[in-house]
């Protein structure tokens, strides 16, 4: 996430691009190929409500894309691509709050729709701050339905992330 602030407004993007694939052995010289490439952009701006010593709390919007391509190759009997995109307008809220002088809690929430039924975001994690940057660990969840694509139903990316941040 790149972003920056002036008085109460912000503007920030998250930007995730993926690149997985995987082969598999399916016996009597048959071999699966799977390659998935994506990148998932969300561009937002937010106003800051709340801005103490030791509470941020912000509402956003904004918008998520996602491009995605899927090739699945089985050789020697098939070989297949398949690729689209998606735009949705996205609202929420991120905000944190100070533990000590040196740990924090951070949070980032959305849900919206578009040309997808529903996406939405959460995003929660711990900060320790030293003197030129913050080191941080977090897990996130993001998530999509569709109900008019033939070749992707629902699509979940989770897990865990770690990070430094710097603030000027």
């Amino acid at each position: 996430v790149a972003g920056l602030r002036k008085g109460q407004w912000s503007f920030a993007a998250d930007v995730i691009y993926l690149d997985v694939s995987n082969r598999t052995q399916l016996g009597s010289g048959l071999t699966a190929d799977l390659d998935l490439t994506s990148w998932i952009v969300t561009p937002f701006a937010g106003y800051n409500l709340v801005d103490n010593k030791s509470i941020d709390f912000n509402i956003i919007g904004g918008a998520r894309y996602i491009s995605l391509e899927n090739k699945l190759k089985i050789a020697p009997l098939l070989d297949a691509k398949s690729s689209g995109s998606n735009w949705d307008a996205v609202i929420g809220a991120r905000g944190a709050v100070d533990l000590t002088e040196k740990w924090y809690l951070f949070g980032y929430l959305d849900i919206g729709t578009g040309d997808s039924d529903v996406t939405w975001q959460g995003l929660g994690g711990v900060g320790y701050r030293f003197k030129w940057f913050d080191l941080v660990a977090a897990y996130r969840y993001l998530g999509w339905n569709f109900s008019d694509n033939k070749a992707l139903d629902n699509l979940y990316l989770y897990g865990p992330a770690a990070g430094i941040r710097f603030q000027f």
